[in-house]
């Protein structure tokens, strides 16, 4: 029986009951059911109703805060069952002290110059090397597999250029960023750098995709335009890159897309999606979906942001957030702390981390645990954080002569699936694994 549809009377739906329905002129006019209130009565549920949707909607797609991750002795506990962890918090713990107590550092390769990052590429035999010389930065290729070629002889160009003559460059100045796709087996490359003409080169590493996707130089701002940050998605089609003007969303074969409105000064950024980017601006962290115009600023810092990284276990639902004073956890399904006019974003789980500089390198694996560099006295410590317990794990030894500020900390797996951590310190190339025996 449909209750609100009875000629000549109303249901009121808080006393559940009937009403007969009067003109206005027959009664009083604090009558409450005249024709004239029953419009208005009507109007109001409705306008109720719709609204009551709404929030069971917005309950249904977020996530309540426990209580208990504002308790910091049992913030791991916590922390594990908000995110629906199977185990016991206290198997994380354990399982994470165990894999990192046996990494142990080895010397991969030692360079006459500062190494920026390098990357391997297996399937193509060879190793893409990102180095500083003489006011140049060179990327290029030279045969073998880094990860397991421990005090390699490398070529340098010109004879590298005459062995892998398709990924090789220059860039008056310093390279800022290099960007692989994909991690484990990377077969295109985007590297940005701080010269004025000719700062973004896209290369391909396979014979095949090179004949299909020449390698590209192009110039993206001006003279003042510095590039701090580039990403490739996970498709590998599509690459953006943060700078002083904006981030600039582009095709791999050069054009481009799209430019992120509001995004100035963006010093990171990361794809949590293959379609939607997090990047920093300023206290701000913006996400976009390369699909639409328009951004949203969904977290906010009480610093400046110097880091962004979407957390691969998370399947792009967490971001990883750090200011020069501290290392952030957000989740994407809870509803913001304060309001959108908030000044700042509760995170799910915060580490004090003081940095200097205007990034942080870091990196997370897989089993959430986060490799950062941060300068202890003369040199710079490799600290290793785990998401899963909310706690520190372990200040990683290393070789007394690696003394210098890490330029990349990028977590790896063998052809094993066993995860190791790759640094590129000075002239150094060295790797945190489980005892190599091989």
């Amino acid at each position: 029986m449909n209750l609100g549809n009875i000629p000549g009377y109303y249901w009121d739906e808080d006393k559940k009951k009937y009403f007969k329905i009067t003109a206005d002129h027959a009664v009083e006019s604090r009558q409450k059911y005249t024709k004239s209130n029953v419009r208005h009565e009507k109007q109001v549920a409705k306008k109720r109703k719709i609204e009551q949707r709404d929030q069971e909607k917005r309950q249904a797609q977020t996530i309540k805060r426990s209580r208990l991750l504002s308790l910091p002795e049992y913030a791991g506990v916590g922390l594990h069952r908000e995110m629906g962890g199977r185990s016991l918090a206290l198997d994380g713990v354990q399982a994470d002290d165990a894999f990192v107590s046996q990494l142990r550092y080895q010397d991969m390769y030692v360079s006459d110059n500062p190494v920026l990052n390098v990357h391997a590429s297996p399937s193509s035999n060879q190793t893409i090397v990102t180095d500083a010389r003489n006011a140049l930065s060179l990327v290029y290729g030279v045969p073998g597999n880094i990860y397991h070629s421990q005090n390699a002889e490398w070529p340098t160009p010109p004879d590298a250029f005459h062995l892998v003559q398709n990924i090789y460059t220059g860039f008056e100045g310093l390279a800022t960023s290099t960007s692989v796709w994909p991690a484990h087996d990377p077969r295109k490359l985007l590297a940005c750098g701080s010269a004025s003409s000719d700062n973004v080169f896209i290369a391909s590493f396979a014979d095949a995709d090179y004949v299909s996707q020449p390698n590209v130089k192009l110039s993206i701002g001006n003279d003042e335009t510095t590039l701090w940050d580039s990403a490739i998605s996970s498709t590998g089609d599509t690459a953006a890159i943060a700078g002083s003007d904006r981030v600039i969303y582009l095709s791999m074969d050069g054009r481009i897309l799209d430019r992120l409105p509001g995004a100035a000064k963006s010093r990171s950024l990361s794809w949590l999606t293959p379609t939607t980017l997090a990047a920093s601006s300023g206290k701000a962290a913006l996400l976009w979906d390369t699909r639409a115009r328009g951004s949203s600023a969904r977290f906010k810092c009480p610093h400046n942001i110097t880091g962004v990284r979407s957390v691969p276990s998370s399947n792009g639902t967490q971001l990883l957030l750090s200011t020069n004073y501290g290392l952030s956890l957000h989740d994407l399904r809870m509803s913001p702390s304060g309001g959108p006019s908030s000044a700042t974003s509760k995170p799910l789980l915060s580490f004090p981390i003081v940095h200097e500089g205007t990034q942080l390198v870091f990196d997370v694996s897989s089993r959430d645990l986060v490799a950062y560099s941060q300068k202890n006295v003369r040199r710079d410590d490799v600290r290793v954080l785990s998401l899963r317990t909310g706690r520190a794990v372990k200040t990683l030894d290393r070789s007394e002569y690696v003394r210098k500020r890490p330029t990349q900390l990028a977590w790896r797996e063998d052809e094993r699936g066993v995860e190791f951590l790759l640094s590129c310190i000075g002239e150094r190339v060295g790797k945190w694994c489980w005892k190599d025996d091989e």
